[in-house]
């Protein structure tokens, strides 16, 4: 079967963007499909103000700081686009990535010229956090291409709790057209239940995927001795990693710092001090997690790998208005009984990264969560 997958794929520094859209395909292939992404590329929504708004706006002082702080914002994203070149993401996406060679250039693009397809599947990552407010947004939902084309939902995510009450007549809409709908967080299955959509709960594709099938394209990083490998977004400062108590931790063991500064919510920093940054390409990022002693990270794809290499790790939550992201991660190690593997009032820095794993406890946890989501996914397409 011809599948079209439709998720998020433009990162030049998400590892989990990109590894999640190539673990899909793989488990495809694997399953006898053929896949391939559908790279769509939403237009901005155009913001219409009255004239009113305008002659107000320009009276107002605060513009100039506005303008500003958005040139600030803009250098240090030029600055963080340079050394993005060093991840080389488009290398790895030309190498890996299936696609039909098209850019879809917004919703009426994909509507007018919508890709051949048997199956057209959405998922993973967020995409149905972009809200249904901007018509653009439909392309996630699979609103596109002819009606009897089969729909599918693979690990969506809204990355909220809670879908916004006056697009929920929007939001059935587009998922009563769906022949299955699966999400990644039980927070999911309740925001489908309430629009009258039927959803199951299943495995972020990477976790698809055994150590084996990965081996093929980590590259083992050239460093000399034992390291700690940090991967964080989503921070602004190193006191959210307890930096200091971590690299007194890592001095007292002889361990080297390597960390790695990625763009999430916001353009990432090296926000860390007295450590080795490094702008690593997909298959060096592989590599350090899977040769560290141990990992600190503030990312699920960061954990999710670490659980697939059998690294050690710590988790760091997120805080404030981001701590939103948390749910899926805090969900994930409590089912496999890693709750002491998350840093918080009741666990230390060293008691976390002291707690023993379980290996073969951890790996037939996670094949019952693996083969159940196969299964889904094979029952749907068939």
């Amino acid at each position: 079967m011809k599948i079209g997958i439709i998720t998020f794929w433009q990162s030049n520094d998400n590892y989990g963007q990109v590894l999640q859209c190539f673990a899909l395909q793989q488990l495809l292939i694997k399953l006898g499909h053929k896949p391939f992404l559908i790279k769509y590329a939403p237009l901005q929504k155009i913001i219409r103000m009255s004239i009113a708004e305008k002659m107000w706006k320009i009276v107002q002082i605060y513009p100039i700081f506005l303008k500003l702080r958005k040139m600030q914002k803009a250098k240090q994203a030029k600055a963080f686009s340079l050394k993005n070149r060093q991840r080389r993401f488009d290398e790895f996406r030309d190498n890996h990535i299936i696609t039909n060679g098209v850019i879809y250039q917004g919703l009426s693009d994909i509507q007018n010229n919508p890709p051949d397809s048997d199956c057209y599947l959405c998922g993973s990552d967020q995409i149905w956090g972009y809200l249904l407010d901007n018509d653009e947004n439909q392309a996630f939902y699979l609103n596109f291409g002819k009606a009897d084309v089969k729909r599918i939902a693979y690990a969506a995510s809204f990355g909220r709790d809670v879908y916004p009450m006056e697009l929920n007549g929007k939001l059935h809409d587009m998922l009563v057209k769906f022949n299955a709908v699966s999400v990644r967080e039980k927070t999911g299955i309740g925001i489908c239940k309430k629009v009258g959509i039927q959803a199951v709960e299943v495995l972020d594709p990477t976790l698809l995927l055994s150590m084996k099938e990965y081996v093929r394209i980590i590259e083992k990083p050239s460093i000399s001795g034992k390291y700690f490998y940090t991967y964080f977004l989503n921070i602004t400062s190193e006191k959210d990693l307890c930096w200091k108590t971590l690299l007194d931790y890592a001095n007292r063991h002889g361990f080297k710092s390597i960390s790695t500064a990625s763009s999430g919510y916001f353009i990432g920093k090296e926000i860390c001090s007295n450590t080795e940054y490094v702008y690593a390409t997909v298959p060096q990022w592989l590599g350090y997690i899977q040769n560290a002693e141990f990992v600190a990270t503030t990312s699920f794809h960061g954990v999710a790998f670490c659980l697939i290499m059998h690294t050690n790790f710590i988790y760091f939550p997120l805080k404030g208005t981001h701590s939103r992201g948390n749910s899926r991660v805090v969900a994930l190690l409590d089912s496999l009984g890693l709750h002491e593997k998350i840093f918080g009032d009741t666990m230390t820095v060293k008691q976390c990264i002291e707690h023993p794993i379980d290996w073969n406890m951890i790996e037939a946890k996670l094949n019952a969560k693996k083969n159940a989501s196969i299964s889904f996914l094979e029952n749907s397409l068939h």
